[in-house]
């Protein structure tokens, strides 16, 4: 892999929560069952995914400083080599208007998110 420093070799999922007590329950929750549920929550077509950022570890912790940025992430996650998610079926989601979403093949849908800046980026 070539070496960018925009983009990390791992994947990281944070764990969500409505506080930080929830979000570190989460966390081990995870760890003690030994998976991830994916969810359906802003995901077109009733398709359930589990969401993964590839941002650097230095770009992440400058979201956590700032109270602003990240609102929606705890500081609790859980990190993988990208290689081996991508060997799992781990794949990138593309990035497209909503009204993109049924020139998709049936198969690629699950991979659909909603792109339509500035109200709705999640990059």
């Amino acid at each position: 892999m070539n070496v960018r420093l925009d983009i990390s070799p791992y994947v990281v999922h944070f764990t969500g929560g409505a506080s930080y007590e929830d979000a570190l329950t989460n966390l081990l929750l995870m760890i003690g069952e030994g998976r991830i549920v994916g969810g359906a929550g802003l995901i077109r077509g009733g398709y359930r995914c589990v969401c993964f950022t590839e941002a650097p570890l230095p770009a992440i912790a400058d979201g956590f400083v700032n109270e602003k940025a990240f609102t929606r992430y705890s500081p609790f996650g859980l990190m993988f080599d990208k290689t081996w998610l991508f060997a799992r079926g781990g794949r990138p989601v593309i990035y497209q208007p909503d009204a993109d979403y049924v020139a998709l093949p049936e198969d690629m849908r699950w991979r659909h998110v909603r792109y339509e800046p500035p109200q709705i980026d999640f990059t």
